[in-house]
């Protein structure tokens, strides 16, 4: 296998980049001793709105946006700022309301 990858690698140009299949690199690495692939993760998690966090924690959504910090905000832009979904619910887990 590191053959093959090594041939791969030369036959790219300085700078340049290659797309390998997962399931091919899944075969050749089963072959080996490097041991089984984890599974991939989730490549994107779910962002929910102000008020899509509000609904799940049973708060307003003046209450998400004064405590954003603390429940996980991500900052799309300037004005646009969103909840993982898995923070959201930790969260809610705990007990969406401190004061």
């Amino acid at each position: 296998m590191i053959d093959r990858l090594r041939a791969l690698a030369e036959s790219v140009p300085p700078g340049g980049s290659v797309t390998i299949p997962r399931d091919w690199l899944a075969g050749e690495l089963s072959s080996t001793d490097v041991g089984p692939i984890a599974p991939a993760k989730e490549a994107s998690e779910r962002l929910l709105t102000a008020d899509e966090a509000a609904t799940r924690l049973g708060v307003s959504v003046r209450w998400v946006y004064d405590h954003a910090h603390e429940i996980g905000v991500r900052r799309l832009s300037r004005r646009c700022v969103r909840f993982a979904e898995a923070a959201v619910d930790r969260r809610a887990q705990r007990g969406g309301r401190v004061t």
